[in-house]
């Protein structure tokens, strides 16, 4: 038993095929099951059941668990080891919310592969919780989300604000009785509630965004009548452009995705002070941390700063 084996047996749970797995791993299936087997001989218990998917037995449950923790400190001995050599070499591993990679990463990745080009960037989009639990198991190094601060094994930062706008066609308006510019009053304050009788178009309430404008809503007394759910900001800019809803989005997101014909036709409202949040980096609490984690960070908050200062410009 070696290094080698908790790789190999990482492959073989997750892909549940010694063929799979064997394919991933670059060898041979002989090779890798001769290997296990041998593992099973040395400890004297059985790891695996040999059947179509392959199945862990108790034990290899067991010896999974301790595989995977096994390959967390080998990676941080490496760069702890390395000293200042891994500044320029390894994977940096951050997650971000759907959508926001778009408007706030490309010119963070930009900067960063120029000062370190030998560090690859995987970059990871999921909901906000599934992020949050994959940096408590250290299976990412950074997330940038809305984070609460009181999540077990994270430690979390600010880095800006995100600011919520009200997005809808006068036409759509007009049709649902509304006046277009007497609205500008109560929904600078945060009141929504002259829209009770409007359709939306919204992300869903898993996304940060969609969370966010669900709850301004709430606020306001009524439950939305939602045309559709969406991830993906440019649909629902197009949805509300075509009168199928009111859309609640980032400004950010807006200034980012939007097309000009969009920026245009759509009517843009402010929804007052109550409607900004903080979006903050993470970063799993205690233990060792790549320096080169802090240098993506100082990028980042540099970066955010700017954009942050053009939106309000």
């Amino acid at each position: 038993m070696n290094f080698q084996t908790m790789e190999y047996f990482r492959a073989i749970a997750e892909q549940r095929s010694f063929t799979k797995a064997a394919e991933q791993l670059h060898v041979t299936q002989q090779t890798l099951s001769a290997h296990i087997a041998g593992v099973e001989r040395e400890l004297g218990a059985r790891l695996v059941v040999r059947s179509t998917p392959l199945r862990l037995t108790h034990e290899g449950e067991t010896f999974l668990s301790y595989a995977r923790r096994f390959e967390r400190g080998l990676s941080d001995l490496r760069r702890e080891l390395g000293g200042p050599s891994t500044l320029q070499h390894g994977t940096l591993r951050v997650g971000i919310s759907f959508t926001r990679g778009r408007t706030l990463l490309p010119g963070v990745i930009e900067r960063f592969c120029e000062l370190y080009p030998n560090v690859t960037v995987d970059l990871r989009e999921d909901t906000n919780e599934a992020l949050a639990a994959s940096l408590a198991a250290r299976r990412l190094d950074l997330v940038i989300g809305v984070f609460s601060g009181s999540e077990p094994l994270i430690e979390a930062h600010p880095l800006f604000d995100e600011h919520m706008v009200l997005l809808a066609t006068r036409e759509l308006l007009e049709g649902c009785g509304l006046d277009v510019k007497g609205l500008a009053g109560p929904l600078s304050r945060g009141d929504v509630s002259p829209l009770a009788e409007c359709p939306f178009v919204l992300s869903p309430p898993e996304d940060i965004s969609g969370k966010q404008g669900l709850r301004i809503l709430e606020r306001a007394g009524f439950r939305p009548r939602v045309k559709a759910f969406s991830r993906n900001m440019a649909t629902l800019l197009s949805l509300a452009l075509r009168s199928v809803g009111v859309c609640i989005c980032p400004l950010d997101l807006l200034n980012d995705t939007g097309t000009p014909e969009q920026k245009r036709d759509l009517i843009s409202y402010d929804l007052g002070p109550d409607a900004s949040y903080a979006i903050s980096y993470a970063l799993p609490a205690g233990g060792y941390r790549w320096p080169v984690v802090d240098e993506f960070v100082r990028i980042a908050t540099g970066h955010a700063a700017s954009v942050e200062a053009i939106a309000q410009g």
